[in-house]
């Protein structure tokens, strides 16, 4: 039982039996502390959505929606937005006059009609009933449903009360033909309003039990008078309610209580200023909310336990609900729905005079007046008994005050953007300009100080700190002998050291200049505007759009951002409160962060703190509050902060500052699939073709619905939490098949979390193609092919065998005649070699042999004609006989018979045997063969091969020079290898003829210049012969241009 219910009955019941009138003046001279100033007010009307401004009834159902019958449909809202049921998609609804709402086993919301009509609204489906009774009429109404167990529903109507099982109705005949106005049911017993009656229905007994009854202006109990002589004639029952085990009921002239046989009266409706209770609430904290024709009246117990009243709402209303935030809904009979949230932004009328004003600096004088300036809009003086402006009619020539300070001698300072400092003169209730020497040029000043020793600073915005003292000023300069520019606040911390906030950082005053602590410029902006100091140690700096700088006692330092939860980095007011709680004012709002959050914070167990926001929603004038100057906020000693903004003064009793802990419960309000809704079990499976799945959630809290947060997950799609953009809606597209859990929470506008919860299970089917069955089909229908492709493949291969069979057989035998026909060439060859080697060399040798003894007996005679004739038929026979040799070489090379023969070999010398064997045909053409080496070169070499290559390239050399001309042989020698260069300057080569150079002897041959011929095999032998000694034979040559052929031979050590 709550502390109120407990003065209730111990102190007022007393008071009753002994019948002692309670004393109560009426709600208006009682309204010292008015419930309406802490609670704001928001509406739901026909322009929000409503069917209907006229509202019967108002409940939350246990998922958290708020229902209201209406005049014109049934409304579900959660905090966004509106949906109505009525007959456009309700089939066999008659009517849209909607009278009550109430919710039944299962979480099934029922509602009543006038035409003895209600209805059903399940999760997925909506059905329509009505009263089928004989002597029921399309005028009477159905005025609630009860569930007295879980099988029947007494559905009560202006004729009575009827059982109804599902299929008939069965009118209770122990009860009075009379309106029912409310039931209660719990496990034993049912108590029964009526509109003249009040029974308990006993559900072991089965039995019917009047308790009270109405007859004319009395209340009879067991048929005794209870309550003589209303002043009214019209009296009857219009609600009941249980709350903390006993029963509350009222009539329309007083509000009673009923616990255990016993009734006692709480009130009467005119002590509450209302003629009529049409309904009432009861919160957690035992205040008593009374709904009436003329408004909301709030009923609660003082410090001395006198039971006073204060006014909610003017509004004619028919009932009223609180909800499990403590927000109040009334439904009001012609303004729609009105919601009142607890907020601690003072909402009263007391400063009502600074709407609209944008104000600057505030300040409670030692006399606890209140002082509060503008932007160019008069100071404004409020005391205990009235309002006074100051403007240039009270000295006050610039009215733009920026700063304000009240001075140890109580002398008031005020500083303006425009005209300096101007002091308050309390004898003649005027300003005057504060003469300071040095102070003269000074204009826009943004804050005031005084130190200990009662010196005076002044923090301006163009022109720097200062010093005042004796009315004579210093400025004070920064270290490099600059102005600091927009000096916006000027703090003593608890070490005696004084700090200042400036447009270009935080600054230390050190040996009487300003040293910028760079180690804070840790934010997107050096801009600061305001310091704060708690009661351990830290500096808290806060900056213009930047957020803030902690510097901790321990030197640490740490920013808080938007990062770390913050909603506003623009800082312009930062005070903590008794609690150390931590408020902050900023271009977005006022902000509140526990101090449990900044201590786990500090200490580096949470990254993000929990920020509470209040805005427009919760009663401010404007979410921009004014900053950039000092004091820029208030805290008194009851604390009450007061915050300027650019629209008025925001009034805050933080003491009355409560977090909304209650996790918001999360529902899923449609699915939408490719743009159509569907019911959640039509979700459970899903083709392929989807393309874009959508949700539409909702966060059942009313604080401030506009600062929800959403985070979700899609089990088998996400691995990590998403946030939404605020919005309720979370869509996904094109998702691949698969088993998905789509997990949802919900931040309230105190940022308290929800547990996870889960909105939809659901699985998208694959494609038919990635099913099992079709790839089973897939797998046989492969292997099928598989199998067909192997024995076509087989069947060919046969085929390709036999045919292959045939042609090896072929061309074995094809073969076979050939190795029979190169055998025969073979011996053929043989036999060819013998018979040069026999039948032509020693003919040839014999034959030079003779022209060698015909030349040496020439030699003595003068007859030189037939000394050139011996000498040319030597040197023709010479050749001849080269040629043979080279032939049978070539032929042996070929045929593989001959091997190279390596020895240590004078390269030199086999030069100059070579240019020997060649002289006479370079005499013949007047070609001079230059060759200037004389000392031996070592290579590894077979002499005849070397022989027969250098002969057949310097025979080619002069065989394709023109006469008179020349042809050179030169050397070049690295560690391993010599190579041998032959140049020429003959006719040379083209392109074609250098690619057919090294080809076979089947290729032409071309005549030397004198017309020499030749069989094409030096070259090709010569080349043979070099890739026998592992060299290699290239040749460079241009038409025209001569030749240079070389080759290389790997070098040797010493001769052999």
């Amino acid at each position: 039982m709550s502390k109120q219910l407990y003065y209730l009955i111990i102190f007022l019941i007393p008071l009753l039996l002994s019948n002692a009138s309670l004393s109560a003046s009426s709600f208006s001279s009682q309204d010292t502390t008015n419930e309406k100033d802490y609670r704001f007010e928001r509406g739901l009307t026909t322009e929000e959505g409503l069917p209907a401004n006229g509202v019967n009834n108002i409940i939350q159902s246990s998922d958290g929606y708020i229902w209201a019958a209406t005049y014109n449909g049934l409304v579900r809202y959660d905090g966004t937005s509106i949906t109505v049921y009525n007959s456009s998609d309700i089939e066999g609804l008659n009517s849209n006059r909607f009278l009550n709402v109430m919710e039944g086993p299962g979480n099934k919301i029922w509602a009543t009609l006038e035409n003895h009509q209600f209805i059903s609204v399940g999760k997925d489906s909506i059905q329509a009933y009505e009263l089928d009774y004989p002597g029921i009429s399309v005028n009477d109404h159905i005025t609630l449903l009860s569930f007295p167990d879980q099988e029947n529903i007494w559905v009560g109507s202006g004729y009575g009360l009827f059982e109804f099982n599902g299929e008939t109705f069965t009118k209770i005949e122990e009860l009075p033909a009379d309106g029912v106005v409310e039931i209660i049911n719990t496990e034993n017993e049912a108590l029964i309003l009526l509109r003249k009656s009040l029974y308990r229905y006993s559900k072991t007994e089965q039995s019917y039990e009047k308790l009270l009854e109405i007859d004319q202006d009395n209340i009879l109990r067991n048929g005794k008078s209870f309550r003589q002589k209303f002043d009214r004639d019209h009296f009857l029952f219009s609600d009941l309610i249980q709350y903390n085990g006993s029963y509350f009921l009222s009539a329309h002239s007083a509000l009673l209580t009923y616990n255990n046989g016993n009734f006692e009266i709480l009130l009467n409706s005119e002590d509450a200023g209302l003629l009529n209770i049409n309904g009432f609430d009861i919160d957690r904290e035992g205040k008593i909310f009374l709904a009436g024709n003329e408004g909301v009246r709030v009923a609660e117990f003082d410090q001395d336990n006198q039971l006073i009243f204060n006014s909610l709402s003017d509004l004619p209303s028919k009932n009223v609900m609180v909800d499990s935030e403590g927000s109040i809904w009334n439904a009001s009979i012609s303004h729609g729905i009105r919601q009142f949230v607890k907020t601690p932004i003072y909402n009263g009328k007391k400063y009502q005079e600074l709407e609209g004003k944008s104000l600057t600096a505030n300040l409670i004088d030692q006399n606890g007046n209140h002082w509060f300036g503008s932007n160019c809009n008069d100071l404004m003086l409020y005391t205990e008994n009235s309002i006074q402006r100051y403007g240039p009619s009270e000295g006050l020539t610039n009215n733009c005050v920026w700063s304000l300070l009240e001075r140890k001698n109580g002398e008031l300072l005020a500083g303006t953007w425009g005209a300096s400092i101007f002091r308050f003169d309390d004898a003649s209730n005027r300003f005057t300009p504060y003469q300071i020497d040095g102070f003269e040029q000074v204009r826009a000043v943004l804050s005031m100080y005084e130190d200990s020793d009662e010196v005076l600073w002044a923090g301006t915005y163009f022109s720097g700190l200062f010093r005042i003292e004796d009315s004579s000023a210093d400025l004070i300069l920064m270290e490099d002998g600059s102005i600091t520019p927009g000096v916006r606040a000027i703090f003593k911390d608890a070490d005696d050291s004084t700090w200042v906030a400036t447009d270009i950082g935080i600054g230390l005053i050190k040996n009487d200049k300003i040293e910028l602590q760079t180690q804070l410029n840790l934010l997107s902006t050096h801009n600061f505007r305001t310091i704060t100091q708690t009661e351990n140690g830290d500096l808290w700096f806060g900056s213009y759009g930047g957020g803030i700088v902690i510097l901790q006692n321990n030197g640490e330092i740490k920013t808080l951002t938007r990062d770390n939860g913050l909603f506003d980095e623009t800082i312009s007011q930062m005070i903590f409160d008794q609690e150390n709680n931590l408020w902050l004012g900023g271009n977005s709002g006022i902000f509140n962060i526990e101090n449990s959050q900044v201590s786990q914070f500090l200490n580096s167990e949470i990254e993000e703190v929990r920020v509470s926001r209040y805005g427009t929603d919760e009663g401010m004038p404007t979410r921009e509050t004014s900053g950039g100057f000092t004091p820029s906020a208030l805290l008194n000693n009851n604390g009450i902060l007061y915050v300027p903004t650019v629209q008025g003064v925001a009034v805050v009793n933080t003491g009355m500052n409560s977090i909304d802990r209650i996790p918001p419960k999360v529902a899923l309000k449609y699915i939408e699939v490719d743009g159509r809704q569907v019911q959640s079990d039509q979700l459970e499976k899903l083709p392929h073709t989807v393309q874009r799945l959508s949700f539409r959630i909702a966060a059942l809290s009313y604080i401030n619905p506009k600062f929800h947060r959403y985070q979700y997950k899609l089990e088998g799609f996400d691995n990590e939490w998403q946030e939404t953009d605020g919005s309720q809606d979370i869509s996904f597209t094109t998702l691949n098949p698969g088993d998905y859990t789509l997990l949802v929470r919900a931040s309230n506008s105190d940022g308290i979390w929800s547990d996870d919860t889960v909105i939809s299970s659901f699985s998208i089917a694959p494609p038919f193609w990635k099913t099992i069955p079709f790839y089973i089909l897939s797998i046989l229908f492969i292997a099928i092919l598989l199998r067909i492709f192997y024995q076509i493949k087989v069947r060919n291969i046969r085929k390709r065998n036999e045919f292959l069979e045939e042609r090896v057989e072929e061309r074995t035998e094809s073969l076979r005649q050939i190795n029979e026909e190169l055998k025969n060439l073979i011996d053929e060859k043989n036999r060819l070699h013998a018979i040069l080697a026999h039948d032509l060399r020693n003919p040839f040798t014999s034959i030079i042999g003779y022209m060698e003894l015909l030349k040496e007996d020439l030699s003595s005679t003068d007859n030189e004609q037939e000394v050139m004739i011996v000498n040319a038929l030597l040197s023709a026979g010479k050749n001849t006989y080269n040629l043979l040799e080279n032939l049978l070489h070539w032929s042996n090379s070929t045929g593989r018979g001959l091997t190279p023969d390596f020895y240590n070999q004078d390269l030199v010398k086999l030069i100059e045997e070579s240019i020997q064997m060649t002289e006479i045909q370079a005499v013949f053409k007047r070609i001079k063969i230059e060759f200037n080496y004389t000392e031996p070169v070592c290579v590894v070499a077979d002499r005849n091969m070397i022989l027969t290559v250098l002969r057949n390239i310097l025979s080619n050399a002069i065989k394709f020079s023109n006469e008179d001309s020349s042809v050179s042989i030169n050397l070049e020698m690295d560690k391993s290898d010599v190579t041998v260069f032959i140049s020429d300057t003959g006719i040379g080569m083209d392109k074609k003829e250098m690619d057919l150079l090294f080809k076979d002897v089947s290729n032409s041959t071309r005549r030397g210049t004198k017309g020499e011929r030749g069989i094409g095999l030096g070259l090709t032998l010569c080349k043979e012969f070099v890739d026998i000694h592992g060299g290699k034979l290239t040749a460079k040559s241009e038409h025209n241009q001569g030749s240079t052929f070389s080759f290389t031979l790997k070098r040797c050590d010493s001769l052999d």
